[in-house]
C-alpha cells in the first residue's frame, strides 16, 4: 500500500524541466462559466433543435441553444384546439338563446295585441249592452274569461321571456370566463416553448458536454434531458 500512494504520488507531482519549468498533470478551469440546460417543466426529454457552434465565442443575449419538448409541444395544440371547440360551442349557446329570445318576444308582442283587442272589444260591448241589453250576462262572463287567460298567457310569456334574458347574459359571462381560462393556459404553454430558446447571459466560449449514457458530445437532433448540461459558455479571459 505504502509502495503504491509513492507510485501515486510521483505520477502526480510536478516535473521540472531543464529551462527551469515546472511541468505538471491536470486541467485547466474558468473561473466564469455558465451552464446551459434544458427548461425545468413538466416534460422530461426534449429534442435538441439548435445549438450554437462550438468554440465560437459569443456575447450576452445571443441564441446558444433551442429545445423541444414533445409534450409541451403537444399540450400547446390540444390547448389551441380546445379554444376554438369553445368558441364554437359558445357561439352556438349564444345563437339557440337569441333565437329563442326573438321568438318570445313576438309571443309577447302578439299575445299584448290579442288582449288589447279583446279588452277593447269587451269595453264596447258592455257599454252596448248597457245601453241596448243586446248582449247576455252569460256571453259578458266569456270575453272576460278569454280577457284573463290571455292576460295569464302574457304574463308566463314575459316571465318566460326574462329569464331567457338572464340566462343569455349569464352564458355570455360563462363564455367569456371559460375563454379567458383557455387563453391563459394557452399563453402559459407559449411561454414555455418561449423558454425552450437559451440565450447566453454574458460572453464567453461554446463548449459542448458529453452525455452521460452515449459519452459523445451532444448534437442537433439528439434528446436532452431536464435539468442535465448541455454546453457552458466559459469566460476564456
Amino acid at each position: 500500500m505504502r509502495v503504491l500512494a509513492l507510485a501515486l504520488a510521483l505520477a502526480f507531482a510536478p516535473a521540472a524541466l531543464a529551462d527551469g519549468s515546472v511541468k505538471m498533470p491536470g486541467f485547466l478551469r474558468a473561473r466564469v462559466s455558465e451552464s446551459i440546460r434544458p427548461m425545468g417543466n413538466a416534460d422530461w426529454s426534449f429534442n435538441i433543435m439548435f445549438l450554437a457552434p462550438e468554440g465560437d465565442r459569443v456575447q450576452a443575449g445571443d441564441l446558444v441553444a433551442r429545445f423541444e419538448g414533445e409534450n409541451l409541444k403537444k399540450n400547446l395544440l390540444d390547448a389551441r384546439n380546445k379554444l376554438a371547440e369553445d368558441l364554437v360551442k359558445n357561439e352556438g349557446k349564444l345563437t339557440d338563446l337569441k333565437v329563442l329570445i326573438d321568438g318570445l318576444e313576438k309571443e309577447v308582442a302578439q299575445s299584448e295585441s290579442e288582449l288589447a283587442l279583446l279588452t277593447t272589444g269587451a269595453a264596447s260591448n258592455a257599454t252596448s249592452a248597457s245601453v241596448e241589453w243586446i248582449q247576455s250576462a252569460r256571453d259578458r262572463l266569456i270575453e272576460k274569461n278569454d280577457i284573463e287567460a290571455r292576460r295569464l298567457k302574457l304574463t308566463i310569456a314575459k316571465d318566460k321571456l326574462k329569464r331567457k334574458e338572464g340566462l343569455l347574459a349569464n352564458t355570455g359571462a360563462s363564455n367569456e370566463r371559460a375563454e379567458a381560462a383557455d387563453n391563459a393556459i394557452i399563453k402559459k404553454l407559449e411561454n414555455g416553448m418561449a423558454e425552450a430558446e437559451r440565450r447566453a447571459t454574458s460572453a464567453g466560449v461554446v463548449v459542448y458536454k458529453r452525455t452521460q449514457w452515449e459519452r459523445r458530445k451532444v448534437r442537433v437532433g439528439s434528446a436532452a434531458y431536464r435539468g442535465t448540461e448541455v454546453l457552458a459558455i466559459v469566460d476564456d479571459k
